[in-house]
């Protein structure tokens, strides 16, 4: 709960209490990268070495890190694996204090945005610079 709360909380938590104007994506993803956690969410990107040079760096701007398989998240919730899927999500917000009627609410509408990405995602990374 408190790298949630340095995150800037969670709005399927904290309910009316959370506030987006007090919510930072950079004081988030510095927080998630501190605590040693998964940051890649909307964008990954990361510095690598070159393929085709390795005496040069990329930049390598890579599709979303997605919690559940994207082969199933294209199938949306036809899929067994994406409903369970949205169970856990749902579960995982219960255990960190959500109503169980807020949580099945908010993290449809979480999981039918990440659908989308996993519909519109790149299926490999693509190289921004050399």
């Amino acid at each position: 709960m408190e790298i949630i709360k340095r995150c800037g909380g969670w709005p399927v938590v904290d309910g009316s209490t959370w506030n987006e104007e007090d919510f930072s994506w950079r004081e988030m993803y510095y927080h998630l990268r501190k605590a040693g956690l998964k940051s890649g969410t909307i964008l990954s990107f990361s510095i690598t070495n070159d393929l085709k040079n390795s005496t040069k760096r990329v930049i390598k701007l890579d599709q979303p890190t997605f919690g559940c398989d994207r082969a199933h998240l294209r199938r949306g919730m036809e899929s067994k694996i994406v409903r369970e899927y949205h169970r856990y999500q749902v579960d995982l917000a219960v255990i960190f204090g959500a109503s169980r009627p807020r949580a099945e609410d908010e993290m449809k509408d979480v999981l039918d945005f990440e659908m989308k990405l996993a519909n519109v995602s790149a299926a490999r990374s693509i190289l921004l610079c050399t």
